[in-house]
């Protein structure tokens, strides 16, 4: 897991074919490396506010379900409103929900209120708890096991890891660097070098073309053992026989522990389930999106890294949202308690900034 700059909290919106635009070239300079520790299915519930509340039609519907959801609501937090029906319709719904939302504020109950759209609802007046990702960029080195299936007496190890790898792409849906946003990053890292290669140093050039070829040849092998059935299915016999020799190997079965109590837990969940696409913020925005902070890449050494972490602190300095897990709770009926549970993604990004850490050390 890495994390962020202070200041880096925004990125351009991706292509739909999942290859972004090129940005012009520009010459290629080691940065220094991050902060270290190493590191869905979307819903559009869309937000209802103020000037929105005029375009979406059938006022009745969405004034009777708005103000029993907000009686609900009212009725579980203990609110005093004032009564803003004298106003009519959109401003008395405006008004009502702002005033909710400002005593609703003072309660400090780390939720934020929205007035929620979607299939089931017109407008249902709704408390959203964010999974807070601390501007960190969850991305897991593959490099590791290369090297561990490269090295003697290491396979039992690298078994364990590329079954966790396995889990961590098939079932939790972690995305492979060869495509997407990071792919669509390192061959834009390529071309540079390549389309200008008289510009820089003829040895640091050559390691660097070499850096790419195994990169992306060995990547690819990879991929494939990754994306093989018989890895996920043997994870938990790996995981339970598995002797550590070393500390590393200690902390990569303890971090298998964790990852395999995840998965039989909750075996067919993914880590998109709950990042739910301007949940809170206007959908025109720029925000930065789950694949562009949670991906496997190849290394976190190196020029080729040094690059990537640059221009990926370059895309993400103007954005000015990130769509992060969220829990809802809706109040079309009355609530006994809240309910907003985040404890897969509490568990699974520990579990990823713990792999991390390991892996760093291989």
């Amino acid at each position: 897991m890495r994390n962020t700059p202070e200041h880096s909290n925004v990125c351009r919106q991706p292509e739909q074919d999942g290859k972004r635009r090129r940005r012009t070239k520009q010459q290629v300079k080691k940065c220094a490396a991050f902060p270290a520790n190493n590191g869905f299915l979307r819903k559009a519930f869309v937000p209802i506010i103020s000037r929105q509340l005029g375009m979406l039609g059938q006022p009745q519907k969405i004034e009777t379900e708005f103000y029993q959801s907000l009686k609900n609501l009212t009725a579980f937090y203990d609110l005093d409103l004032p009564d803003f029906g004298d106003l009519g319709y959109p401003l008395n719904v405006a008004k009502s929900f702002g005033k909710a939302k400002e005593l609703f504020d003072k309660k400090s109950t780390g939720l934020e209120l929205v007035i929620l759209k979607n299939k089931q609802h017109k407008s249902c007046v709704t408390t959203v708890k964010t999974y807070n990702t601390g501007m960190s960029l969850f991305y897991v080195a593959v490099k590791p096991l290369y090297l561990l299936f490269n090295s003697p007496h290491q396979k039992a190890k690298a078994n364990l890891l590329l079954s966790i790898f396995t889990y961590l792409y098939q079932v939790a849906g972690v995305p492979y660097f060869l495509d997407g946003f990071l792919g669509s990053e390192y061959d834009m890292i390529y071309e540079w070098y390549t389309n200008d290669p008289a510009d820089y140093d003829e040895t640091d050039y050559n390691e660097i073309m070499e850096s790419f070829r195994v990169m992306n040849y060995f990547g690819a092998k990879l991929l494939k053992s990754i994306r093989h059935k018989y890895h996920l299915q043997q994870f938990q016999n790996r995981v339970q026989h598995f002797i550590p020799k070393t500390p590393n190997d200690g902390e990569l079965q303890s971090v298998g522990i964790e990852l395999l109590n995840i998965y039989l837990q909750c075996p067919d969940r993914s880590i998109f389930k709950n990042i739910q696409n301007t949940l809170i913020g206007t959908p025109e925005e720029d925000r930065i999106l789950p694949d562009q902070y949670i991906s496997f890449f190849w290394d976190d050494k190196g020029a080729v890294y040094e690059q990537l972490m640059e221009t990926i602190n370059v895309s993400f300095q103007e954005i000015s949202g990130i769509d992060e897990p969220t829990a809802i709770q809706c109040f079309d009926h009355r609530q006994d308690k809240e309910s907003h549970d985040l404890e897969f993604e509490n568990k699974f990004f520990n579990s990823l900034g713990n792999l991390s850490d390991v892996l760093n050390d291989i």
